[in-house]
């Protein structure tokens, strides 16, 4: 087994254990998905210094998931997800290098 295929059983493996249900709404109006353990859903600290001196603590609500698994792509910022009963809009997506993708995920829509 060669490492595409490795990188593809860890992912599916990772998602068959971590993974939640959410559904997915497509950012150009497409029908919503549901998918069953569709990614891994993870609230992390950020400190952000916004040079002031002043340090802002928040939470910044994150997203992996396999792209393999939507039912359309791209995923766009303004697509929404949720996960764990709570709606997200989709604010960037971050491909992680092996696959993956990160999506920060916000409870109010970005401003363009």
């Amino acid at each position: 087994m060669g490492w595409a295929e490795n990188s593809a059983a860890l992912r599916a493996a990772n998602l068959a254990v971590h993974g939640e249900t959410i559904v997915f709404e497509p950012a150009d109006g497409g029908a919503p998905a549901t998918i069953p353990n569709g990614g891994i859903f993870r609230s992390a600290h950020v400190a952000i210094d916004l040079n002031s001196g002043a340090t802002v603590s928040s939470n910044q609500p994150l997203l992996d998931i396999d792209p393999a698994l939507l039912p359309s792509l791209p995923v766009a910022h303004k697509s929404f997800v949720t996960v764990r009963g709570k709606r997200y809009v989709v604010q960037d997506v971050q491909p992680d290098g092996e696959g993956m993708l990160t999506l920060q995920l916000s409870t109010k829509p970005r401003v363009d």
